[in-house]
């Protein structure tokens, strides 16, 4: 497992929904057709958001502006905005990066003062929102020996260098 890549991964995460809350933002607007289509939309975005929005599901931006899903979309941006902050903090006063299985517990994690990253979230938030999300990642853990039956939200995980 290689050390070091969970700022690059927390950075993209915090760069998608840096993304998502500027295109929120036109809050009369449900459909990127109201814009003139994706590409439309991708001009309009600031220049360090571009090359993300490549990286995002297609249907999932007009998903998102539709008024049922806004609410939750917003919030879902906002809260993982909070969480890449909290990462990248914790990174830079150099805590130690501990992974767990989502059914554990991290207050123990926290109280001996390290960074608890679950170990299935990097796949699981990369397979909903990226076009290519997981595939490449499981794919180069395979090819590593990691057997094929094996679950997919660990094989992610390790596949992205977490």
């Amino acid at each position: 497992m290689k050390e070091g890549n969970e700022r690059e991964l927390f950075e993209t995460w915090k760069t998608t929904m840096e993304m998502s809350r500027f295109t929120l933002g036109y809050e009369d607007v449900t459909s990127l057709d109201q814009l003139g289509g994706r590409e439309a939309l991708r001009e309009a975005l600031p220049d360090e958001y571009r090359a993300n929005f490549d990286m995002v599901q297609p249907d999932l931006m007009d998903l998102v502006l539709k008024p049922k899903a806004r609410r939750v979309a917003l919030a879902f941006a906002e809260g993982l905005l909070e969480y890449t902050d909290f990462v990248n903090r914790k990174l830079d006063e150099g805590k130690k990066v501990v992974y767990y299985y989502f059914p554990m517990s991290v207050e123990i994690f926290l109280a001996l003062d390290m960074l608890p990253i679950c170990y299935e979230l990097p796949g699981g938030i990369n397979a909903a929102l990226y076009v290519h999300g997981c595939e490449d990642a499981i794919d180069r853990i395979e090819a590593e020996g990691y057997p094929d039956h094996l679950c997919a939200s660990q094989k992610s995980g390790s596949g992205l260098g977490v």
